[in-house]
């Protein structure tokens, strides 16, 4: 009987995975790379946006979501360096702790004469579908780019976040310790909900019929268009050629969750790769690049 498969969209899954990796001296083994190192793909199309961006002097803020122990954020230093910006507008993000200390060692290894912790990129511990902790962690700062390599590939395969209306459940049931403010650009008809701890969705229970559900790209979608300036890009470097469906999503008032009100897609590259074993009867296998665009008020529809 094959094994089931692995829990992408876990937080045990990603920490147990990266933990391993790290010896007692919490030295990485190897560094991993989804859907390749980004030279290709990722890199050019920031280099691009960096180029023509305004905030290029010095100040372009680049986020790179779910880090993990790819070397991704070491080429993204060359590129600041390469063009005289401040590497320091880096920053780092995963919700694993392993994994930010194995993006650091990687950063060592490329740099490895500069030993001040003001001489590396920033790194921060936050959950991307949890308002509270991500803004916690951000600090409302914004970012000229996001760059999301295979990220929200891991985020399509977790459970949908189930937001609860306050006044319907008791504190008790509730668990209000956990109660968070939800991000500022989810609709008025939802202000009054709260997002139902993680560990509490494999609890199988009724759940009250005015709660919702909500799969969890689109709250990823919302909360990257809250801290991205207008015109920022998110770069995605995805396995599905159907990543950015939510943008097809009826932009009509009923519509709670209308993400392309947020961002239009620029641009879609497939990418071919190349089969390792060289069988000419191995299937194709493609990636995709998507250019997604923040909108701002001037945007048409």
């Amino acid at each position: 009987m094959p094994g089931s498969p692995p829990d992408y969209g876990s937080i045990a899954y990603w920490e147990n995975r990266f933990a391993s990796e790290l010896n007692e001296k919490e030295s990485l083994r190897n560094e991993f790379e989804w859907l390749g190192d980004g030279s290709s793909t990722l890199l050019p199309a920031l280099t691009e946006h960096l180029q023509v961006s305004s905030s290029a002097a010095k100040s372009f803020g680049v986020l790179n979501i779910g880090c993990g122990n790819s070397a991704l954020h070491v080429a993204v230093r060359s590129l600041y360096e390469q063009h005289g910006l401040d590497f320091g507008q880096i920053l780092n993000l995963d919700y694993s702790a392993s994994a930010l200390k194995a993006a650091s060692v990687i950063e060592q290894r490329a740099f490895p004469s500069q030993s001040n912790a003001q001489e590396h990129m920033t790194y921060k511990l936050a959950d991307l579908l949890q308002w509270s902790s991500l803004n916690g962690a951000l600090q409302n700062r914004v970012f000229d780019a996001i760059l999301d390599k295979s990220t929200a590939d891991a985020i399509a395969t977790a459970a949908e976040v189930v937001l609860l209306p306050i006044a319907s459940v008791s504190a008790a049931a509730a668990g209000l310790a956990y109660q968070e403010s939800l991000c500022p650009l989810l609709p008025l008809s939802l202000r009054s909900y709260m997002t139902l701890p993680p560990t509490d969705t494999r609890i199988a229970y009724a759940l009250p019929p005015d709660a919702k559900r909500i799969h969890p790209v689109r709250l990823l979608a919302v909360h990257l268009a809250a801290v991205v300036k207008p015109g920022g890009i998110w770069l995605i470097l995805s396995y599905s050629s159907i990543r950015c469906e939510f943008l097809q999503d009826s932009a009509f008032p009923e519509d709670e969750l209308a993400i392309n009100r947020l961002w239009v897609l620029d641009r879609t590259v497939p990418l071919e790769v190349e089969d390792a074993s060289g069988s000419a009867f191995a299937p194709k296998v493609q990636h995709w690049c998507y250019a997604l665009r923040r909108r701002d008020h001037n945007d048409a529809l």
